[in-house]
C-alpha cells in the first residue's frame, strides 16, 4: 500500500542533486541580479531617486508590507544591506549555512522588491516566490559545503519527496498552468497572433524578435507551441506514469523556450529565473555526466572554511513535522490565491488571505502577455526647457531634443529596471508616480549645475504611442500624448495646475 502511495505522489519528488543544480544556478542569477542593482540604488532606492522613502510610504505602500532597505534615505547605507545580501547569496549559492543563508536571502530580496515595486516583473516574483519555497527543502543535501563537511549526514534515497519538494514543483508548475489558463483569448488559440504582437513591441524587442517577424506562419506555429507547452508540460512533469527520460525532455523544451525568449526579448532575469528552475526537474542520472566539473568550486570553498574553521550546518533532508504542516497549507493558499484571479472561481479573497499572502511575500498574478500582448508601443521624449531657452532632452544620450523614432527603440532604455519602470508609468493605473518622475529629472539634471541658465526650469514628458496593427495591416500614424508637466523651480504664470 505505502509503495502503491509513493508511485501516484512521485510526480511531486525531486531528486537531491538536481535540486542542488538549481539551487547552484539560481544562486548565480540572484548575485548577478542584485550585484547590477548596486550600480542603480541612486535611481531606484535612495531618497535622491524616482521614489523617495516618504512618497512610498504614504502612496503606495500597503500597511502589510515592509522592507529593510527603508531605514534609510543615504545611498551609502542601502550599498552596504544590498552587500549584506550578495554575502548571504555567495553562502547559500555555494551552500554554506544554507538553511540560515536561504532564509537571509529570501528577507532581503523582498526588501529589495518592496523598495521599488515599480520596476518589478515576472522574473522578479518568480524569484520571490520561488526563495520562500526554498525554505522548506534540503538545498544543502548535495554538492554544498554543509554537506562535504559533514558527510555523515548522508541520505537513504537520492530523491525527495516531501510538502516542500511538492511546493517548490508545483509553484513552478502553476506558473505555467495559470499563466495559460489566462491566455483564454482568440489571439492564443484561433488567430495564433500572440507572438507577432509580442515581438510587434519594440521596446522589448532585440533584433533576433524583429527578423523573426518576417515569417508570420512561423510566428503562428510558435503561438500554439507556446500554448500547448505551457499546458502539458506542467501535466508530464507531475504526471507519475510518465518516466524520468520524458521529464528530461520537458525540462530541456522549456530551457530551449525561455533561451529563445532570451534571445528575441529583453526581459531581464527572467528567462534566466526559469531555466536555474527547471533543473530541479531533471533525473539525478542527468547529472553523472557532468562529474568532470560540478565537484570543484565547491570542495576548493570547502577546503578554505574548513581552513579557518568555520562553522557548517549538518544536511538534513527530513524536516520537521511543523515545516511539512507549513508547507502543506501555503501549498493550499498558493493553489487557492492563484484560483482567485479566475472570474469563474466561485470564491473570492478575503481581507485576512490578503494580509498573510502579502506578509509572506507568496502573493503572485502569472499574467505574462495575458490574455493577450499589449498593443499600445511607444517611446519616451521629455522636452526640457533651460532658463537660457535651449530646449533638451535629459534622458536622451547627447541631451538632444527630438521626436523622431530611434532606430532601436529598445536601446533607449537603460536596462530592463529602467524599461520596466517606464512603461509601467506610462499606464493610466499609476498616473501618481509621474510628479516624482518629474522631481527626479530635476533633481538629476541640477543638482551639479551652478550657473542658473543651464538648470532646467519646465519639462514635459510625452509618450509617442504607436498601436500594433493586425498582420498585413499598416500601422497608424504615431500619437503624440502628453503624461506629464512639471517645474523645477519658477512655476509659469499660464500653469494653474
Amino acid at each position: 500500500m505505502k509503495k502503491k502511495m509513493f508511485f501516484w505522489l512521485e510526480g511531486f519528488s525531486v531528486d537531491l542533486k538536481s535540486l542542488a543544480m538549481f539551487r547552484i544556478c539560481f544562486g548565480i542569477v540572484l548575485f548577478i541580479d542584485v550585484f547590477y542593482r548596486l550600480f542603480y540604488i541612486n535611481d531606484f532606492y535612495s531618497d535622491m531617486g524616482v521614489l523617495p522613502r516618504e512618497a512610498l510610504i504614504s502612496q503606495f505602500l500597503s500597511n502589510w508590507e515592509s522592507s529593510l532597505l527603508l531605514i534609510s534615505g543615504r545611498g551609502e547605507v542601502i550599498f552596504v544591506l544590498m552587500s549584506i545580501a550578495l554575502i548571504f547569496i555567495a553562502m547559500m549559492t555555494v551552500g554554506y549555512r544554507t538553511r540560515l543563508a536561504t532564509f537571509f536571502v529570501w528577507l532581503f530580496i523582498n526588501s529589495i522588491h518592496a523598495r521599488a515595486q515599480i520596476v518589478l516583473h515576472g522574473g522578479d516574483d518568480l524569484i520571490r516566490v520561488l526563495l520562500f519555497w526554498c525554505n522548506f527543502v534540503p538545498l544543502n543535501a548535495e554538492f554544498s559545503v554543509d554537506r562535504y563537511l559533514n558527510p555523515q549526514g548522508k541520505p537513504l534515497s537520492s530523491k525527495l519527496l516531501s510538502f516542500g519538494s511538492a511546493g517548490l514543483l508545483l509553484q513552478l508548475m502553476a506558473m505555467y498552468l495559470f499563466t495559460a489558463a489566462l491566455k483564454l483569448h482568440p489571439v492564443w488559440d484561433r488567430e495564433a497572433t500572440a507572438i507577432y504582437y509580442a515581438l510587434s513591441l519594440e521596446q522589448f524587442t532585440d533584433s533576433m524578435g524583429r527578423w523573426l517577424l518576417n515569417f508570420p506562419q512561423l510566428l503562428q506555429t510558435m503561438t500554439i507551441a507556446t500554448l500547448i507547452l505551457e499546458w502539458v508540460g506542467p501535466i508530464l512533469v507531475l504526471f507519475p506514469f510518465v518516466n524520468r527520460y520524458c521529464r528530461t525532455w520537458v525540462a530541456l523544451s522549456f530551457i530551449g523556450f525561455h533561451f529563445g525568449l532570451f534571445v528575441c526579448l529583453h526581459l531581464g532575469p527572467f528567462p534566466w529565473t526559469c531555466m536555474a528552475a527547471w533543473l530541479m526537474v531533471f533525473p539525478g542520472e542527468f547529472w553523472q555526466h557532468f562529474a568532470f566539473w560540478k565537484y570543484r568550486p565547491i570542495l576548493w570553498v570547502s577546503e578554505q572554511v574548513k581552513r579557518l574553521q568555520w562553522q557548517t550546518e549538518v544536511p538534513r533532508v527530513p524536516f520537521s513535522k511543523v515545516f511539512e504542516a507549513t508547507a502543506a497549507v501555503f501549498i493550499f493558499l498558493m493553489l487557492a490565491w492563484n484560483l482567485t484571479h479566475h472570474e469563474s472561481f466561485p470564491y473570492r479573497r478575503t481581507e485576512n488571505f490578503r494580509i498573510l499572502m502579502n506578509v509572506t511575500e507568496l502573493y503572485q498574478k502569472w499574467n505574462m502577455f495575458a490574455p493577450y500582448p499589449r498593443k499600445d508601443d511607444g517611446w519616451y521624449v521629455i522636452e526640457a526647457s533651460l532658463f537660457s531657452g535651449k530646449i533638451i532632452n535629459p534622458m536622451a544620450e547627447d541631451f538632444i531634443y527630438t521626436e523622431e523614432k530611434p532606430a532601436d527603440v529598445a536601446a533607449t532604455y537603460i536596462n530592463s529596471m529602467w524599461r520596466k519602470y517606464l512603461t509601467n508609468t506610462w499606464l493610466k493605473t499609476n498616473h501618481a508616480y509621474r510628479v516624482h518622475f518629474g522631481k527626479y529629472l530635476c533633481r538629476k539634471w541640477n543638482s551639479d549645475k551652478t550657473n542658473l541658465d543651464d538648470k532646467i526650469n519646465t519639462m514635459k514628458i510625452y509618450y509617442m504611442m504607436e498601436m500594433t496593427p493586425p498582420p498585413g495591416y499598416p500601422a497608424k500614424p504615431t500619437k503624440k500624448e502628453l503624461l506629464w508637466r512639471h517645474y523645477c523651480i519658477d512655476k509659469p504664470s499660464d500653469w494653474n495646475d
